[in-house]
């Protein structure tokens, strides 16, 4: 499988950001921001067959999962730096 990507919007708790499976699978970019301190959707590795309706585990996406601590360190959209482009978005309110 080649890692195509799709959105996953957050559906956990607080503090529960790092587990793939509070991810569910939106067939369209979630109306998210680059600016707050929750998660809010991220571009995950796209599987259906092996993870059904969640991203592929982040331990096998690790860029990605520095991208979520980095996001909910810096209350903004990460990767965040001139040319890249976002693959974690965040949001204001719970």
């Amino acid at each position: 499988m080649a890692n195509e990507r799709a959105w996953f919007v957050y559906n956990g708790a607080v503090g529960n950001e790092q587990t793939s499976t509070n991810y569910l699978y939106v067939s369209f970019f979630p109306a998210c921001v680059t600016g707050g301190e929750f998660i809010c959707s991220v571009k995950g590795i796209y599987d259906f067959a092996t993870y059904g309706q969640h991203p592929a585990p982040f331990s096998l996406d690790t860029r990605l999962g520095q991208y979520i601590i980095d996001a909910l360190g810096a209350d903004i959209a990460k990767p965040s730096e001139e040319g890249q482009k976002a693959y974690v978005y965040v949001r204001q309110t719970a």
